[in-house]
This record gives structure tokens, C-alpha cells and sequence, in this order.
């Protein structure tokens, strides 16, 4: 607790607010509660119902329990504010997505900006995203279920607003002091210029870190001290049987049954490995399709083992889905090399945008006030924790950023060919995709999916070598991903995107009020993205009517004429 009371939290408030709706102009308060800490645990609480004079509608009914039976003798907002006042005192203020709260707060409070603007206040919800960015799910109530905080009814405010203290308590307890000098100052330069919460919370961090110190002071860049999760080295003492055949394997007294012991003999499986292999042998393509519970996977990693190990080639799967190359690198891989006791490296990569480009992000941060807004930055701040821990930079491992809600925010900060394949990327040496991408070209089997496949097989650049054998998984969307991989596509969001970067520099400009002349010139090349996007946006539309809609009416017509004629 010392730890605590030395950032200004040994005291605290937990506020929580039942609402009619979404819109803080429009909707109103229906319940209001906040719970008092002090070390670490509930010392009293304060809880409201609110009379919003409309009804609620049947959603609010269902997910509060509140009706307006439990509402129509109750007082108004304004004459409970001043008691709500007095029990919060000055004390700081915790929440989970405190910002919904707040702004109903301010619509219903006069003094709001003399109350609050200096105050401490620390929002769960985005502490989650960063520290626990493992998890399914931020939510108030899965997070509880996750640490064990024991929840008795959700969505209703003293409810919420009591499990918000508690979950706040351990993230300060267990999470927060293991945060290096360095994470906690990457984090508030992120935030730093914007009026969010957890600000206070990291400023007083870093002064108690440069204070007291920290027992885990580690560089959270240095990717090459991290172990690695994307690659795997097999050695054996023992040699494996360089004469050993297929029927041994899958015989009563083979490998398999001797590592498996639930290993069951099918022959459709032998009879698809025997396949398979010949077709190495003969340097042949294969096209077969492999029914549920043949043990497909088995099958191919055996024969192509078998044949890459007596011809020293490369062997590369690829697959459609993120989860069956997890499954490939994690179990069935293993199992394989582990009975047939091959020597070999094996690496998982998947496509360069999957992985974040550490001078990308440096470069957001240098100029964040004029490309981000204040969600944005909260949802930058979520990745640093992850980084401090991540050996391969792949954005699936975390969470905690919202990559389907805020894609465009990945695109300014994932990795590209132009930054992380060239010297641009020198001071990261390449960052997470460059190791990977090092190691692929030194591994006896790379697990890639088909986008990969398709950009790098007939590439000068490609990792992948002359002599290597391919087996293509979940080959039924192969042709569909061809398709979109090797063609180019241009739509209005690359115009809008290109033009809201360039205005952010010209703003940049302005501000360091640079020659006037440059800035002027700088706005008539504005306008010209303008009269671009006009051309582009009636090319579209003439390729519409030409090719889409014409032979759709010309469909129609000879529908009409036909049924005329009959």
C-alpha cells in the first residue's frame, strides 16, 4: 500500500451512472452511485435513482432492471447534485469508460470544469486494454469473471460502480508498479496533450519510479534480447532413421503409436501420405481433397518430412487462417519432428501487415497532436505494455488495440516494404517483421498463409527458395485470395487518407509559421486532390453505369420484351 499512497490513490472515488440512452445532450440520468475506498477497500457508498421525467425505453428496462414504476417518485438530478458533491469531496475519480460518465456529468453540472478539470481520474477500461491485453473481453463484468472479483448485478451503478474500485485495486496491486521507467514515459508522451483520464495516474508513476526506482528496468524495444515465439529450433542426440518409410510409421508398432497412444490406423490416411510423397518424388502437382477426421495435417508433414529430409529442401505451408497455422506451429508441427526426431528449424510468418513497424509508430508520435485525436491516442497508449513484451510484433497477440474498430489507425503505424525492408527502419535494424522475415529464409519448414504465398513465390526478394515444396492448405479460397493479392485497387478512402496527411503538414507548417509562400503553394496542391478525387469519383461512376448498371437494364429490358411476346 505504501506504493499507493505515494501516487495520491490510497483514497479514492468509484463512480458509476445508469442512463436512458447513449446521447449525454439528450439522454438523461436515471441512477447514480459512487463507492469510497481507502487502502484497498470499500469504506461506504452513496447511490441515487433519478427521476428523468421520460420513459425509458424497453432496452434500458431489460439491460438495468430499472422501470419507470422505480422512478416516478424519486428526485430530480438537480436536487441531489450537491449531495453527490459532498460525498466525492476531492478525492480522485475511478471508473470503467469513465468518459461516458463524465460527459453526462457535465451536462448536469454547472461547476463540472471547476470540479474536475484538475482532478486525478483513471478510467479501468483503457488500463485493461493495456495491461491485461490478453484478454477476449473489456468489459466490466468479464473482466471481474477473468480476476476472480466476484460480481452479484451488472448494470446497476453501485453494482458497477463498487467492481470498478476493485478492479482498479488490482490493476494497481499487481499490474501498474511492474511498469519500466521507460513504458510509463512512452505512454504519457502519447497522452500528454489531450484531456484524458489516466494521465495523472502515469505522471505520478514516473515520479515515484525515478524516486524509488524499479527492479525491472529492461530496454522494451530491444527485440533481439526477447525470446522467440515465431521460430523454433528441434535437436536430437538421437539420429532419426534415414531408411524409415511411410508403412513404418503407421504401423502397430510405428512412431505414431508409440508417441500416441490413442492413435488410431486409418488407411485413407496412409493411402493420402503415400500420395503425397509420390508426388514429391515425381515433382508433380497434387490436387485432393481430404475429408473431416482423415488426419490431413498428419499426413502432409509426415511425407513432406520424409522427402525434405533425404533431398535437403525447404518445405512451406501455407493456409488460409491464422488459427490453423497456430495450430500447425504449436501442436501438430511439434508432435511430428518429436517422433520422428528430426534436426530442424521451424518459423511462422504471416503477412507484413500483421506486424507493427516501430519507426512508423515513432513517426505518429513525433507528430501526434495534428494526426490523432484524443481516442486515438488512448488507444496508441494500449499498445506499449504489449510491446514490452512481445518478441514478434504481431498485433493478434494484443487485444487490447482495437485493430477492426480503428483499422486505419494499424495502417499508419503496421509494417511496409519501404520502411522496414529498406534503411529507413535502421535504428529498430528492420523491427519485428526484418527477424522474422531473416529467420524464415533459414528455416527447413515456414508456415505462411496464401496472401504471403501469392506476393513472395515469384518475388526477386522472396525468402523463399528455388528447390522448396509447397502444400497448400484450405486450397478452396486460394483462387479468390489470387485474385485480390495480384490486383492493385484504388478507392475514395487512398485519396481521402493521402489528403488528410497532407493537410496535417501544411497545418505543421502554419504552426511553426514557416515561409508564407510554401504554405499558399502547399493549399492550391490541396485543392488540386480536390479536383482529382472529382475526376476519380466520375470515372467510377461511368465505369458503374458502362459496366454494372447497363447490362443490368438491358436485362431488364428483354425480360419486358419477352414477356410482352408471350
Amino acid at each position: 500500500m505504501e506504493f499507493i499512497q505515494s501516487i495520491g490513490l490510497s483514497k479514492f472515488i468509484a463512480i458509476d451512472l445508469e442512463t436512458s440512452g447513449l446521447n449525454p445532450k439528450e439522454d438523461k440520468i436515471i441512477e447514480i452511485s459512487a463507492c469510497k475506498f481507502d487502502n484497498g477497500k470499500l469504506t461506504s457508498s452513496w447511490t441515487r435513482l433519478i427521476n428523468p421525467n421520460i420513459k425509458l425505453s424497453h432496452t434500458v428496462i431489460q439491460i438495468t432492471g430499472i422501470t419507470d414504476e422505480m422512478l416516478q417518485d424519486k428526485p430530480s438530478i438537480e436536487s441531489i447534485i450537491k449531495d453527490f458533491i459532498l460525498f466525492i469531496g476531492d478525492l480522485p475519480i475511478v471508473g470503467h469508460n469513465i468518459m461516458f460518465d463524465l460527459s453526462f456529468l457535465q451536462n448536469n453540472m454547472i461547476e463540472y470544469n471547476m470540479l474536475f478539470n484538475d482532478r486525478m481520474i483513471c478510467d479501468t477500461f483503457y488500463l485493461s486494454k493495456m495491461y491485461y491485453y490478453n484478454f477476449n473481453s473489456f468489459s466490466l463484468s468479464s473482466l471481474c469473471q477473468n480476476l476472480n472479483i466476484q460480481i452479484k448485478e451488472s448494470h446497476r451503478a453501485e453494482e458497477d460502480a463498487k467492481n470498478s474500485g476493485l478492479l482498479f485495486i488490482e490493476i494497481l496491486k499487481y499490474e501498474i508498479l511492474k511498469t519500466n521507467l521507460k513504458t510509463a514515459q512512452k505512454i504519457v508522451n502519447c497522452i500528454e496533450h489531450y484531456n484524458v483520464p489516466n494521465k495523472k495516474l502515469f505522471n505520478n508513476l514516473i515520479s515515484y519510479l525515478l524516486e524509488f526506482g524499479n527492479t525491472i528496468e529492461t530496454n522494451d524495444l530491444d527485440i533481439d534480447n526477447k525470446q522467440l515465439s515465431f521460430s523454433s529450433d528441434y535437436y536430437f542426440d538421437e539420429k532419426y532413421d534415414e531408411n524409415i518409410t511411410i508403412d513404418d510409421i503407421f504401423t502397430d508398432e510405428g512412431i505414431l503409436k508409440k508417441n500416441f497412444d490413442s492413435f488410431e490406423i486409418r488407411d485413407n490416411q496412409i493411402g493420402f501420405c503415400k500420395d503425397i510423397h509420390n508426388n514429391f518424388l515425381n515433382n508433380s502437382i497434387l490436387i485432393a481433397e481430404a475429408g473431416a477426421g482423415l488426419g490431413k495435417s498428419y499426413a502432409y508433414l509426415l511425407a513432406a518430412l520424409l522427402y525434405s529430409q533425404n533431398n535437403h529442401t525447404q518445405i512451406i505451408i501455407s493456409t488460409n487462417t491464422h488459427n490453423l497455422q497456430n495450430q500447425l506451429f504449436d501442436k501438430d508441427i511439434p508432435f511430428i519432428i518429436n517422433a520422428l526426431k528430426y534436426n530442424c528449424k521451424a518459423t511462422i510468418i504471416k503477412g507484413m501487415n500483421n506486424y507493427i513497424c516501430l519507426s512508423r509508430l515513432e513517426e505518429v508520435l513525433r507528430n501526434i497532436t495534428n494526426k490523432l485525436n484524443h481516442l486515438e491516442a488512448l488507444e496508441i497508449a494500449s499498445l506499449f505494455i504489449w510491446l514490452n513484451n512481445t518478441s514478434t510484433g504481431d498485433i493478434s497477440e494484443c487485444n487490447g488495440f482495437n485493430k477492426n474498430r480503428y483499422n486505419y489507425l494499424w495502417f499508419l503505424i503496421n509494417t511496409k516494404s519501404d520502411y522496414c525492408l529498406t534503411h529507413r527502419c535502421n535504428k529498430y535494424n528492420g523491427c519485428f517483421y526484418k527477424k522474422i522475415r531473416d529467420l524464415a529464409a533459414l528455416s527447413d519448414i515456414l508456415i505462411v498463409n496464401h496472401s504471403m504465398l501469392i506476393s513472395y513465390y515469384d518475388n526477386h526478394d522472396s525468402f523463399i527458395t528455388d528447390n522448396s515444396i509447397c502444400i497448400i492448405d484450405e486450397c478452396h479460397n486460394f483462387h479468390s485470395i489470387c485474385k485480390k493479392q495480384l490486383s492493385s485497387q484504388v478507392t475514395s478512402q487512398l485519396f481521402n487518407e493521402q489528403k488528410y496527411d497532407y493537410e496535417s503538414i501544411i497545418v505543421s507548417l502554419k504552426n511553426k509559421k514557416l515561409d508564407r509562400e510554401l504554405i499558399d503553394v502547399g493549399r492550391e496542391i490541396s485543392h488540386d486532390f480536390d479536383e482529382v478525387y472529382k475526376l476519380f469519383s466520375n470515372l467510377c461512376y461511368e465505369i458503374f453505369q458502362s459496366f454494372v448498371l447497363s447490362p443490368i437494364q438491358s436485362e431488364y429490358m428483354q425480360n419486358i420484351f419477352i414477356n410482352k411476346n408471350n
